[in-house]
């Protein structure tokens, strides 16, 4: 086939309860330009069977099982390593999209403002019984932002307001070195702050996709390491200034410094006796000297609450 507008990239392990409504959604959208690869890691539970059935012989769809388990960051960019679209689009086999138009929208986002690296949807969770739950738009109101605001947002609330690979379509040829290895909880955030770097991101604030919650999602596994809090300092030691002097805004400044706060707080909950944890708590101190490190505490904390009472509006 011709090179396809929209590169579809489903890596899966032992979804089988769940890829087939993960293809069914990808089946009914109105944007048919698209190839679709599958890559099995080596499943056990008859997930090969399901897609063959709901595949059949359309041949935009390459269904590749992998003989040993690659594990999850290694088979997303086995993914990448195949495509060959435009736009590159992830539906990992527990979620689906939730309307027709997801693909082309998303599309047409990009296709609408070149300098853009990256389209978003809003989502909504799933659980394990198909049941849809509460709508998630962290980023707010759609439209066009600037990547340095997207990281800013991130990495001062301390979370990944971008969202899962099922929401986000981007431009292959600014992810060309995939996602990196040495991240296990935040390995997507990592992929979005470097193609937000590189250009603006689209966000459409109608849910188009529903990522589903349940206990046996490597997310679920990966949050039980605590090691994997050490990767949100990491990240905002990497993209954000090293002093809250260099940010102009005295509300930015204030974000800086709640941000840094933030993550201190969290490596105090796991505790300090690891030399890496440690060693990170030290440094984000002596980016926060009193009084700042109150006024920051107080902020955190009706932050959380802002958050919880947003939470229950989106229900």
């Amino acid at each position: 086939m011709q090179q396809p507008k929209i590169s579809i990239l489903i890596p899966t392990y032992n979804y089988a309860r769940f890829i087939g409504q993960a293809l069914q959604s990808l089946l009914r959208q109105d944007c048919t330009d698209f190839e679709v690869i599958i890559s099995d890691d080596a499943s056990t539970d008859g997930t090969e069977a399901v897609v063959r059935q709901h595949i059949g012989h359309d041949p935009r769809f390459i269904f590749h099982r992998h003989t040993t388990n690659l594990g999850m960051v290694a088979n997303w960019n086995w993914c990448l390593a195949q495509a060959k679209g435009e736009y590159v689009q992830y539906l990992f086999g527990d979620d689906f999209f939730i309307s027709p138009a997801t693909l082309s929208t998303l599309a047409k986002a990009l296709d609408a403002h070149p300098r853009a690296t990256l389209a978003v949807s809003a989502r909504r969770t799933a659980d394990e019984h198909d049941m849809l739950g509460r709508r998630m738009l962290d980023l707010g109101k759609g439209g066009l932002y600037s990547g340095q605001a997207v990281i800013w947002h991130c990495l001062t609330h301390g979370e990944n307001k971008v969202g899962e690979p099922s929401v986000v379509m981007f431009r292959r040829a600014y992810a060309d070195q995939g996602f990196d290895p040495h991240y296990k909880q935040l390995v997507d955030l990592a992929l979005w702050l470097r193609l937000c770097q590189q250009g603006e991101l689209v966000f459409i604030d109608t849910p188009l996709c529903a990522f589903r919650v349940h206990g046996l999602q490597q997310s679920a596994v990966n949050a039980q390491n605590k090691s994997t809090r050490l990767e949100l300092y990491e990240l905002f030691r990497s993209y954000l200034p090293s002093s809250s002097h260099a940010v102009a805004s005295p509300l930015l400044r204030l974000s800086y410094r709640t941000g840094v706060y933030r993550i201190m707080y969290q490596l105090r909950k796991d505790g300090l006796s690891a030399p890496p944890i440690m060693a990170a708590h030290q440094y984000l101190a002596r980016l926060l000297p009193r009084p700042w490190y109150w006024i920051a505490a107080c902020h955190y904390r009706l932050q959380r609450i802002q958050a919880n009472f947003r939470r229950i509006l989106d229900k």
